[in-house]
């Protein structure tokens, strides 16, 4: 079986036409990028699936089961070191935003593991992230039911100064 490390040291992939359809807010001008991919309703049955379900353990889980904090946090180290190599691909000057969290700061499910992700990344040049989009209201996370239509997603965001 493939390791989580050697798969994310692969080339990352670009979602395509056929695969736009599934994500209603790109369109043909947008570049967007995946390292794995996450087979829904597919439990542990890959290592990819491995490393995204510990990657969304929810807060209050982990205060349920606080030994499942180790599994998040290495999730978190994967993910970090390999943006670590795909974004030292990026040009000097080039600016990250991250997708928000479907939760409010203050909402005990707020997780903060793309951040956390993107802190542990060292890539070649720096990395500048800025958070300019963030939820106004709290929302069911996608991989937890249907998606959003596109007009109510972009009704739960907030445009940020940077």
């Amino acid at each position: 079986m493939t390791s989580i490390s050697s798969l994310l040291k692969k080339r990352a992939r670009k979602i395509d036409e056929l695969a736009r359809a599934e994500h209603q807010c790109l369109t043909a001008a947008d570049d967007c990028f995946f390292l794995v991919e996450y087979l829904a309703g597919g439990g542990y049955s890959t290592p990819a699936n491995d490393l995204m379900i510990n990657f969304k353990i929810r807060p209050s889980e982990l205060e349920e089961k606080p030994a499942r904090r180790r599994y998040k946090d290495w999730a978190c180290r994967e993910i970090g070191a390999a943006l670590t190599q795909h974004l030292s691909r990026l040009s000097a000057g080039s600016v990250v935003v991250p997708i928000p969290t479907s939760k409010m700061r203050d909402h005990p499910d707020y997780d903060d593991r793309l951040l956390r992700a993107l802190a542990l990344a060292r890539p070649t040049p720096p990395l500048d992230i800025r958070e300019l989009v963030k939820q106004k209201t709290s929302t069911r996370a996608d991989h937890e039911g249907d998606r959003q239509s596109l007009s109510r997603f972009r009704s739960t965001w907030t445009k940020c100064l940077g």
